[in-house]
């Protein structure tokens, strides 16, 4: 299955076809570094950023991050640097995003928490720069009966800051308040977050792992509320798929879908900026969601769905419609 990032750029670049423009690479990866020895304009197209507060306890952790093992080690450890490693290790991390931001004409960041996150982690002076959202085609749905079974749906490449634990631990709490629901888990799982959710009651909740595109719009389209409970996830391309067939999205604050939702209260959790949870990805210093906010929102939203469907459609067609999003992109590339 191709990843939301990889199908956007597919269908990002059917779209800028249709425009006279000046020859132009987007460079988005390590994959798209050969590009730019080429003889055209060299458009950046930025995400996240990798950054670790290399600790003793954090060194410790990481390496036996791939048995999925979480060690607990004394206190007296766990606020050590390796002081100066912590800058190499960081520096190497990001030797992509630099190199692009050093040597592209322009920078397309994929949303405002996108270019926060560049600038408190690396210094750039690239000034050039946009920010235009990610996007995808209208593919709404209809109908609907919340007398029947109601479904909720979370996608994503499963790791502790997808906080997929809490997701799960949310759909069981509301389940005593609404019986006939369940969750659709759309991904895959890390070691760590499999091993996070071994004693989580799962009778409500149904796996899926390699999903064509087809059968996930399927599910979508089945669905009653996309949840993203993801931190620091710059602009979340399952979201936007949900968003694409007309479902409600909760999410938090600390995700680029707030600036997609125009920062709407209705479908927005707030958490708190502290890029300190950013510092490794490790479970214990990632906040838990507040589950109360979280199932308050989710019964407001079903008790005014047709309205809050209505809300999502219009920010969706408003802020990420694919044609909208080419157009910005190819305003930016003539520019």
């Amino acid at each position: 299955m191709n990843t939301g990032a990889s199908k956007f750029m597919i269908k990002l670049k059917s779209e800028l076809i249709k425009y006279d423009l000046p020859k132009y690479n987007i460079v988005t990866s390590k994959k798209d570094i050969h590009l730019m020895s080429e003889n055209s304009q060299i458009i950046g197209r930025l995400d996240g950023v990798a950054y670790y507060k290399m600790t003793i306890e954090n060194f410790l952790n990481l390496l036996f991050l791939w048995k999925g093992i979480h060690l607990k080690s004394p206190k007296v450890l766990n606020n050590v640097n390796f002081f100066y490693s912590n800058k190499v290790i960081n520096k190497y991390l990001n030797r992509y995003n630099k190199l692009i931001l050093k040597k592209s004409n322009k920078i397309i960041f994929q949303s405002l928490l996108s270019f926060n996150m560049h600038k408190k982690f690396i210094n750039f002076e690239n000034n050039n720069y946009k920010i235009i959202f990610n996007g995808a085609k209208k593919n709404f749905k209809n109908n609907y009966n919340l007398t029947k079974q109601i479904s909720f749906v979370i996608t994503s490449n499963f790791r502790p800051v997808k906080r997929l634990r809490d997701a799960l631990i949310l759909i069981n709490k509301l389940k005593k308040k609404i019986p006939n629901i369940n969750l659709h888990v759309i991904g895959k799982i890390d070691s760590i977050s499999a091993n996070s959710i071994l004693n989580i009651d799962h009778s409500s909740i149904i796996y899926h792992n390699d999903l064509k595109e087809n059968e996930m719009f399927e599910i979508y389209k089945k669905s009653f509320i996309g949840i993203s409970t993801s931190i620091f996830d710059p602009c979340p391309n399952s979201a936007i798929e949900m968003l694409s067939c007309g479902l409600p999205v909760i999410s938090t604050s600390l995700s680029g879908i707030n600036e997609i939702l125009d920062y709407d209260k209705d479908f927005i959790i707030d958490e708190d900026l502290n890029f300190k949870y950013y510092e490794v990805q490790t479970p214990k210093k990632i906040p838990e969601i507040n589950y109360d906010d979280w199932i308050n929102k989710i019964i407001n939203i079903l008790d005014n769905y047709e309205n809050m469907k209505k809300k999502c459609k219009y920010y969706f067609e408003k802020n990420i419609e694919i044609e909208k999003i080419a157009r910005k992109y190819a305003d930016f590339i003539a520019s």
